[in-house]
């Protein structure tokens, strides 16, 4: 099965794509026969190429055409089939008789989202709406952000958000979750990583300096292919 999407400007750079793939994927999976979604993505377009990256795809190759270029193609193997997140499903029945709408974040405190839920897009609306009481950011994609000496203690990343090359230098992230998150390149020199959370990361080529790692878990991350064990530290660059 193969899978396009587009967005409109004023849609562009709140998770909408990614959002749509990833339904599209559920509803592949559950089409008797498919084993298989592609797509294709200008080699040149990186927000296109991370709206597949972070819903399973991989590259399987390029090819050059006189209409649209370079052209990279990319495949996603239906197995599991997936399904959506929580915070996608709509509202969640909670034990007893009152409902709740969206999923238990890493601290165990159930978080209420609005159907109009999309992510922030920049530092001062995250901070704004960290200053308000949200903690959970699914979808997050702030690559390349200067985020130095934020404070997001027990903040909620998982899943799928992406911090490439972003810059936590000296920032407060005690309890703060990245699980099945991408942030390679990202700077968390001197950062207060207190409890923080890294499964299922990506986590190539950080930095760590001078960075307080007490019990952080990084089980599952991978580090150039290679998965961290239980209680192991994230590694750093400069080492």
């Amino acid at each position: 099965m193969e899978i396009g999407y587009n967005v409109a400007p004023a849609w562009q750079g709140r998770g909408v794509a990614s959002a749509a793939v990833r339904q599209l994927l559920a509803l592949a999976a559950e089409q008797p026969g498919v084993e298989t979604v592609v797509a294709e993505t200008a080699v040149d377009h990186l927000a296109s190429r991370r709206v597949l990256e972070k819903n399973g795809f991989h590259p399987v190759g390029r090819r050059y055409t006189e209409a649209d270029g370079w052209i990279e193609d990319w495949r996603h193997t239906l197995s599991p089939p997936l399904a959506p997140t929580p915070w996608q499903q709509g509202p969640i029945p909670a034990e007893g008789s009152s409902p709740a709408t969206g999923p238990m974040t890493n601290t165990g405190e159930r978080v209420i989202h609005s159907p109009a839920y999309h992510p922030p897009t920049h530092r001062a609306e995250l901070e704004q709406r960290y200053a308000a009481g949200e903690r959970y950011f699914p979808d997050t994609d702030l690559s390349d952000a200067d985020l130095s000496g934020i404070v997001l203690d027990g903040a909620d990343f998982a899943p799928h958000s992406w911090f490439h090359s972003a810059w936590f230098v000296g920032a407060s992230l005690r309890g703060t979750s990245f699980r099945e998150c991408n942030v390679k390149c990202a700077d968390f020199s001197r950062a207060d990583l207190t409890g923080a959370c890294f499964e299922l990361a990506a986590i190539e080529a950080i930095s760590t300096s001078g960075a307080i790692q007490s019990g952080i878990k990084t089980r599952g991350a991978t580090f150039y292919g290679c998965e961290l064990p239980e209680g192991a530290a994230l590694p750093s660059w400069e080492a």
